[in-house]
């Protein structure tokens, strides 16, 4: 193949040989009653994080995550840790400061001046792998890759700041204000748990 394609390439008024080809993953869209399969082939991925949580303000500092993902075979290392780190940080700015609020039909925080996005300054030290796997359905053995960092992260920062600080953040953006009144709300309920007294909540 490699001979046909230098003869072609090389010879007088030649040109390269281009190749088209299309692949569909086996896939099954919902029916009626919203049952089906609409992926051949599902990819997965395991993450932990570590947070700091100041008691004084409730301010939650990311210290290091770790994403280990399944996507079958990595056809490129460096660009699939990429994507990988990239929905981390989305997952970030959805955990911990994006929220997207209204108003008459139109946004109230229409720049990025107001609606904040994680940069390269909040960051946490990252700790990326890939699960050894092989999708037999897939081009090469590969899986998706693109989005699938950035499901876990609220929940798991939301875990670990409960871990830290005893306050369950149920709501997105987890907020120093939401996990600084929850920090006060579990003092009152120990106060008045260990005295008998009513506490003074917020």
């Amino acid at each position: 193949m490699g001979r046909i394609v230098r003869a072609e390439l090389y010879r007088p008024n030649g040109r390269p040989i281009v190749g088209i080809g299309s692949f569909d993953n086996p896939s099954e869209f919902p029916d009626g009653n919203r049952y089906g399969n609409e992926s051949g082939a599902y990819n997965f991925v395991a993450e932990a994080a570590e947070v700091e949580v100041d008691p004084a303000t409730g301010a939650v500092t990311v210290l290091e995550l770790a994403a280990v993902v399944d996507c079958g075979t990595v056809l490129n290392p460096p660009l699939a840790e990429g994507q990988v780190e990239g929905a981390i940080a989305q997952g970030l700015g959805m955990a911990l400061t994006e929220r997207f609020d209204w108003r008459d039909g139109a946004p109230t925080r229409p720049n990025f001046s107001d609606y904040k996005l994680p940069t390269a300054g909040v960051m946490p030290q990252l700790h990326v792998e890939f699960a050894d796997s092989y999708e037999p359905t897939g081009p090469f053995g590969a899986k998706g890759v693109g989005e699938i960092a950035l499901d876990p992260v609220p929940s798991i920062i939301a875990s670990a700041v409960a871990d830290a600080v005893g306050v369950r953040v149920h709501e997105l953006p987890i907020t120093a204000e939401k996990i600084y009144w929850g920090m006060r709300d579990e003092d009152s309920v120990r106060t008045t748990s260990d005295t008998g007294e009513e506490g003074d909540g917020r």
